[in-house]
């Protein structure tokens, strides 16, 4: 990452960590070059991304609050466009969501017990008693819930919740959901490169007589 982006990205990427792995955002270091180099494909690149993070299974090893901070941040700097970044993230997280609420009404109940989601029977487990609970409002609120996010749509489809009103809540809260994880990368970098003009300028200025 080209100096003008890595300090501030890097600073507000320092306090992530994954247990005691190495540092998240520098194994997403890759990515967020490609980004940066070719910002042209910043749609496809995150719907993509968004698409992984959704989907059940894959889902679970993906990161998903450190692509989306990563993903805020270079908006924050203008390293990417904005637009692109939201509508490709948007459409990604939308269609990832719709693939595995089919994939639960094609594989049906009985899937949920098989050697793929056998290591995941607790989240499994958590996502149908939240539907039987909460109905529709559980597909909304899952989004925000860690690794009910991607589970919780192939369990709406296995569970044969109606397309129609599947499709209602997978769009309105996949718009939720990105504008909010966006928001902070975003709004932080925006705010820092904002500053630094100013606080440079400050600095330079000859003192006061």
């Amino acid at each position: 990452m080209s100096a003008g982006y890595a300090g501030p990205v890097a600073a507000l990427a320092a306090p992530i960590r994954l247990g005691g792995r190495p540092r998240v955002m520098e194994l997403l270091s890759p990515f967020a070059e490609f980004l940066r180099v070719h910002a042209a494909w910043t749609g496809p690149v995150t719907a993509a991304a968004c698409l992984l993070i959704t989907l059940p299974g894959i889902g679970l090893l993906m990161p998903a609050a450190a692509v989306m901070l990563l993903v805020g941040s270079l908006i924050g700097v203008g390293a990417i466009p904005g637009e692109d970044a939201f509508l490709g993230s948007l459409l990604g997280t939308v269609v990832g969501t719709s693939l595995g609420h089919e994939v639960g009404r094609w594989s049906g109940p009985a899937f949920l017990r098989r050697r793929p989601l056998r290591r995941h029977r607790r989240q499994v487990a958590r996502a149908r008693l939240f539907f039987r609970r909460q109905g529709t409002l559980a597909l909304l609120l899952s989004r925000f819930l860690g690794p009910l996010r991607c589970i919780a749509p192939f369990v709406a489809g296995t569970m044969r919740m109606p397309r129609r009103r599947f499709e209602a809540v997978n769009v309105l809260s996949a718009v939720l959901w990105v504008a909010v994880m966006l928001a902070p990368g975003w709004l932080t970098l925006k705010n820092r490169a904002n500053l630094l003009p100013a606080i440079t300028t400050e600095i330079a200025a000859p003192p006061r007589p």
